[in-house]
């Protein structure tokens, strides 16, 4: 089975943890784009997450050239897609991604199969 999604938006990489004396908190800016990758994700799959080992391409469309790491868009896409596309990403046995640019139209399509 393989699945396609477009996930309409400029990508945002994960955030580094908020640590005060309350407690560890994600930055703002991470987690309104991991709750949009979640709402957008949930209208084009509309199945119980998959199971088994899992492989995913992330191909990410930034509007601008400013530095981020491909790493940092990889996890905060995990996290926004755990529990709607799979039910943990350590299912993901096999990944790729690419970063390109487009001020026009950024987003993420992302492919993901069963291994």
């Amino acid at each position: 089975m393989r699945i396609k999604l477009w996930i309409s938006g400029n990508p945002i990489p994960k955030g580094r943890p908020i640590v005060t004396f309350s407690g560890t908190y994600t930055p703002e800016i991470t987690r309104l784009w991991e709750e949009e990758v979640g709402w957008q994700c949930r209208s084009q799959f509309e199945h119980r997450p998959l199971e088994g080992p899992l492989g995913i391409e992330f191909i990410f469309f930034r509007e601008n050239r400013r530095k981020v790491d491909i790493d940092n868009l990889e996890k905060s896409m995990l996290d926004a897609l755990q529990g709607i596309l799979f039910k943990d990403d350590a299912q993901v046995k096999d990944k790729h991604s690419v970063l390109l640019y487009n001020e026009e139209h950024p987003g993420v399509e992302v492919e993901i199969w069963t291994l």
